[in-house]
């Protein structure tokens, strides 16, 4: 029974860190929508990630990504701990 419920826990918060991350860019597909023009342009962004030059103007995405890895990987731990103590 514990282990059923580490794994939905699991399962839960990989879904909810995915959900994060398809609500933001819904909200800017939708930002860009009403505004009737590219208010936060996507497609530059995604390109100047493809090269190792273009990454390093965006240092600050890869923090906000770690800030929200971080807790969920800790979550996990915690999850994994708890289950076996």
């Amino acid at each position: 029974m514990t282990a059923i419920i580490w794994i939905a826990d699991r399962i839960a918060a990989v879904a909810q860190l995915i959900g994060l991350g398809l609500a933001l860019c819904g909200k800017v597909a939708l930002i860009n929508h009403l505004a009737g023009q590219n208010y936060i342009a996507l497609r530059p962004i995604f390109d100047d990630l493809k090269s190792p030059e273009g990454r390093m103007g965006y240092s600050w995405l890869i923090w906000a990504l770690l800030s929200t890895l971080v807790p969920t990987l800790v979550h996990l731990v915690l999850v994994f701990l708890s289950a076996f103590t």
